[in-house]
């Protein structure tokens, strides 16, 4: 029975993280955010980007947020600001 509970709980939590992950790259694009192949995102984010800044994620880049993805961070999220006129490639 247990490994049944930790079978379901691995495919959840995959599901889980496909989910955000899909969504978060969906947000991106609206954003105008600019990003490589297998970018990998886990947790929400904070996005504010000015219309006149530019946001450029290389390849293999991996960004986690909230406590359950990163607990050295405690509760916070990642959060992007980007001003007028600025650029920020990761």
């Amino acid at each position: 029975m247990q490994w049944a509970f930790f079978t379901l709980k691995t495919f959840l939590n995959r599901a889980r993280i496909i989910f955000v992950n899909s969504l978060c790259h969906f947000i991106l694009l609206l954003s105008g955010i600019k990003f490589g192949k297998q970018l990998r995102i886990t947790g929400r984010m904070n996005i504010q980007v000015h219309p006149t800044a530019k946001i450029k994620l290389g390849h293999k880049v991996r960004i986690n947020s909230g406590f359950s993805e990163n607990p050295v961070g405690g509760a916070l999220r990642m959060g992007i600001w980007v001003g007028p006129n600025a650029q920020l490639t990761i």
